[in-house]
Formats: C-alpha cells, structure tokens, sequence
C-alpha cells in the first residue's frame, strides 16, 4: 500500500510537473503571438508615417504651384488691362488721324 501511494505520489508530480511544461509552453507561444502582432503594428505605423511625409511633401509641392498659377494669372490681368488700355489709345488715334485726313 505504501508502495501504491508512493506511486500515486509520484505519477501526480509529474503530471503536475508536464502540465507547468505545457502551461510554459503555451505562455511562450501567445507572447510570442503577441510581440509578432506588436511588430505587425509597429511595421504597419512606419509605413503610415511615411505616408504622411509623402503627403506633406505633395502638398508643399502643390502649394508652390498654385502659387506660380496665382502670379500667371495675375499677370495675365495685367496684360489684358495694358493690352485694353493699348486699344483705347490706339482707338483715339486713329479717330484724330482721320480728322486730320
């Protein structure tokens, strides 16, 4: 009998024993799960960031080149206002050469 529960004893530390194993185990595997999906986030928030800085450089770059079409159109104004101004002159002139004919 003592030598039942001495066995007894013995199956039950080991089973006790393989289940701490297992348990070891399985923690290994979900914080390894976990430090692969972390890295998966961390990937996935570097590629946003670069994102971001890409945009931020469009957006510069489109900037600029709304401003130079705000001057083109500016300029264009101008132009069309002297080229009126030009006409009207020229208009008169003609007027006064014809009375002078």
């Amino acid at each position: 009998m003592a030598d039942r529960s001495g066995e007894k004893f013995l199956s039950k530390a080991i089973q006790e024993h393989s289940k701490g194993r297992f348990l070891k185990v399985e923690m290994g595997v979900e914080i390894q799960e976990h430090h692969d999906a972390t890295k998966e986030i961390e990937k996935s928030l570097l590629e946003l960031h670069q994102m971001f800085l890409d945009m931020a450089v469009m957006v510069e770059a489109q900037g600029e080149q709304m401003d130079d079409i705000k001057h083109y159109v500016t300029n264009a104004f101008e132009y069309v206002s002297d080229g009126t101004k030009s006409l009207k002159i020229a208009k008169e002139h003609k007027r006064s050469s014809r009375r002078l004919f």
